[in-house]
This record gives C-alpha cells, sequence and structure tokens, in this order.
C-alpha cells in the first residue's frame, strides 16, 4: 500500500475460500476500511462476509408446504441469499449430512403420517439411519389440521428427530392449522431475522 499514492484507480479481487466465485446476490454482510493517504488518495476496502446457503426443502400432499416453500425460496433470492428448492421425494435425507442450513416446509397427511411423497425421507430420519448432524442449522414449519389428534404429528417428529441427532435449530418449530397464512407471514419474518 506504500506505492499507491499516485494510483487514481485501485482493483482488489478478494478470494473467499470454500467458493470459486462472488457475486453480489450472495453477499448479505459486510464490514468496510477507509484508509487516507499524504496524497488525498481515499481507499475503501470492503470485506464481504457470505452467508450460509439455505436449503429449502418441503413435503406435500395437498400443495400447500410446496407454495409456502416456494414464497420462501423467492423472499431468500430477493435477500440475497444463496438458496435451492427441492421436493424432499428428490432429496436423499443422507444430504442433510453436507448441509449447513436448512428449511423444511411439510405437511401432515391424517394421524401424524407424512405426505405420500415424503415418507421415505421422514423415515430415514425418524428411525435415525441419519446422525451426526451437528453442522446442520433448521427450521421447521409444519402444516395440519387440528381437527385430528396429532397434529401436525410429521413435522413434530422431524423437528424431534433433527434435534436428536446433533441438529441445531434455527428458531422454534411454528405447527399451522388449515388457516396459517399469518402464522406462516410471522415464521418467515422470524425466519429470515436469524439468517
Amino acid at each position: 500500500l506504500n506505492h499507491l499514492e499516485n494510483t487514481s484507480c485501485l482493483w482488489i479481487k478478494l478470494i473467499a475460500s470454500r467458493t470459486a466465485h462472488l457475486s453480489v446476490s450472495k453477499l448479505t454482510a459486510y464490514s468496510l476500511l477507509e484508509t487516507r493517504y499524504p496524497s488525498g488518495l481515499k481507499i475503501k476496502i470492503t470485506l464481504n462476509i457470505m452467508s450460509k446457503p439455505l436449503t429449502i426443502l418441503y413435503g406435500t400432499e395437498t400443495g400447500n408446504a410446496e407454495d409456502l416453500a416456494e414464497r420462501t425460496f423467492k423472499r431468500a433470492q430477493e435477500a440475497g441469499i444463496e438458496a435451492t428448492l427441492s421436493n424432499v421425494f428428490d432429496f436423499e435425507a443422507s444430504k442433510l449430512n453436507e448441509t449447513e442450513r436448512a428449511v423444511i416446509i411439510i405437511s401432515t397427511w391424517g394421524e401424524g403420517d407424512p405426505p405420500d411423497e415424503a415418507t421415505d425421507f421422514c423415515d430415514a430420519l425418524n428411525d435415525d439411519e441419519v446422525t451426526e448432524l451437528e453442522n446442520l442449522e433448521y427450521a421447521v414449519l409444519s402444516l395440519g389440521d387440528s381437527g385430528y389428534d396429532d397434529f401436525c404429528g410429521c413435522g413434530r417428529k422431524l423437528d424431534e428427530s433433527l434435534k436428536r441427532n446433533g441438529a441445531k435449530q434455527l428458531l422454534d418449530r411454528v405447527d399451522c392449522d388449515v388457516d396459517f397464512e399469518d402464522a406462516y407471514e410471522a415464521w418467515e419474518d422470524k425466519l429470515f431475522a436469524s439468517l
């Protein structure tokens, strides 16, 4: 930096470990270091800190969980968070061992059962086939019908399984009844405040 007094333009390329490239949409926090030199040249160095990628998973029978997952995905994009969206039918539960941050939005079918397409995913977690999840941060939004005895049973069991195997909650599980809009919006706000 001693040789920069007569430099009119400075390009500084910061290369983050664990990624081959940076994009503005992926940066969610920064600190600014500003230095003045005798010639009047002002140098601003911005250190960008990348948020952890967000994996958004859903299990649905009627489409409500998928709709909410898509809304969560859209908000993540708007917030500049790198995110992926997947039906749990297409996501092997063992991949959670390699996942840093996940959101699971899942409905309960009947008396505490998972949606048909989510059965394998839920069974793998509930039967402790996937363990050592200490590196995973997660949030669960559970959809159900309070007219059933085991209200939101599928989401509750998933939450308990994740905690039992070392995963850390980003926020408490929220159980939504058939009128879920207000509960979802409040949960979504808390979720993105925690990221």
